[in-house]
Order: structure tokens, then C-alpha cells, then sequence
């Protein structure tokens, strides 16, 4: 009977662990903080900024971001860093159409490889006023409320933003204070705002940890029934 009672325990923690194990690990947490400021090339700490906010589903991405007292200005305006993006238009090429606070028009924009004040490759998708797809309104006031649709069959919400580039960053907005005199900043978030996981090793979510713990009382609920059996006879 003991023996029954081991291989119970050993097959419920066996299933657990394989149901952690199987758990995609998530590219960032939303809303995600504003934490990284880009100048020369590297990051050095930031707050008091805000945060992005993530969202969509199959087919598509919303980048949200409100913060009194800040506005979008010129330069690379927003940026990310996306996985997933198939091919679109008659090129072929992997790219998203655009949407959102302070567009004229849908934009349609191909990923590639964008620069940040001397950070080469930092991210893979752009609006920038230097660009000829358009921008983002920097007449705006600041406190206003951005939200962005990025559309391609390949996006999958929040899932569709990942760490990438030199400096492991995944999200930037060009933001100023407003005004002459307003300070400007290239405020990044590093890395989904957590330290990436070991290579191969995934990032257990809230469910599956509940899935482990429930599993593990219910075999040690078990274990004791069956004990307290023996002990009768």
C-alpha cells in the first residue's frame, strides 16, 4: 500500500512539474515602467516617467501611455522591439499598419533596424519625424492620452513585444515636459521591466503555480488518508 501511495506522489509532482516546465514565458508585463534612459549608446536609471500599457489580441497590438505633465516629441518617437510580424504589401516584407493618437493616417512601416542616441539596432520598428511614412503630432499638450493599433497577422497582443538590441530594451518613447525649455528624454523599458530568464528556462505563470501547489496538497492529502488506513488495520 505504501508503495501505491509513493508512486501517487511521484506521478502528481511529475505532472506538475511538466505543466511548469511547458509554460511559454511572457514576453512583458504590462503596464510595463518607463525605467531606461537612452543617451550615448547606454542606459542609465529613470522614473517618475510612467509607464507603457500593452494589449490586443490575434492580429494586433495597443500601446497605451498617459502621463501628466509629459507628450510625445520629435526625432524616433516611438519605438519597439516585435516578434511574429509576417510578410505584407506587394514587397513581401515583414511590416504593421499604424494607427492611433495624433496619426493623420494609417501608417504602414517595415520592420528593420533603428538607432537611439547611439544605440545601433536597439529596436526593429519606428515613427520618426525623419521618416516618410509621417509622425505623431508634437503640437499635442502634455497629460495627453496615446493609444496606438499596430495591425499584422503575426501580432499577438502583448506577447508581440520582446527584449532585443544591445541593450536588451523593448519598448521607447521620445517624451519632453512641454514648452521651450522642457527636458527631453528617451525613456526605454529594460527588458519587459524584469531581468530576462536563463536561457531555456521559462517564467512560470500565476495559474500554473496555483496548478502546482493545489496538485502537491491534494497528493499529501492523499499520502495521509491512505497512511492512517495502514495504521487502522
Amino acid at each position: 500500500m505504501m508503495r501505491r501511495v509513493l508512486i501517487s506522489v511521484l506521478a502528481g509532482v511529475t505532472l506538475m512539474c511538466g505543466a511548469w516546465a511547458a509554460t511559454p514565458a511572457e514576453a512583458v508585463i504590462s503596464p510595463s515602467p518607463l525605467d531606461c534612459n537612452i543617451t550615448g549608446g547606454a542606459c542609465s536609471p529613470l522614473t517618475g516617467v510612467g509607464s507603457l500599457t500593452f494589449g490586443g489580441g490575434p492580429g494586433t497590438l495597443t500601446v497605451s501611455y498617459q502621463e501628466p505633465g509629459f507628450k510625445i516629441v520629435g526625432g524616433v518617437q516611438l519605438a519597439l522591439n516585435l516578434t511574429g510580424v509576417a510578410v505584407i504589401g506587394v514587397e513581401n516584407t515583414p511590416g504593421v499598419v499604424v494607427t492611433g493618437t495624433g496619426l493623420t493616417n494609417p501608417l504602414t512601416i517595415s520592420i528593420g533596424s533603428f538607432q537611439v542616441d547611439g544605440c545601433q539596432g536597439c529596436f526593429n520598428f519606428a515613427i520618426a519625424t525623419a521618416g516618410p511614412v509621417g509622425q505623431i503630432d508634437e503640437s499635442l499638450p502634455v497629460g495627453t492620452a496615446y493609444t496606438f493599433t499596430l495591425t499584422n497577422l503575426g501580432l499577438n497582443g502583448a506577447a508581440s513585444v520582446v527584449p532585443g538590441g544591445p541593450l536588451n530594451l523593448d519598448a521607447m518613447l521620445h517624451l519632453n515636459s512641454g514648452g521651450p525649455g522642457g527636458d527631453s528624454v528617451f525613456a526605454a523599458e529594460t527588458g519587459g521591466g524584469a531581468p530576462p530568464p536563463p536561457p531555456g528556462q521559462a517564467v512560470p505563470e500565476p495559474g500554473t503555480l496555483m496548478l502546482l501547489g493545489s496538485g502537491l496538497i491534494g497528493v499529501g492529502t492523499l499520502a495521509r488518508r491512505q497512511s492512517r488506513k495502514l495504521f487502522r488495520k
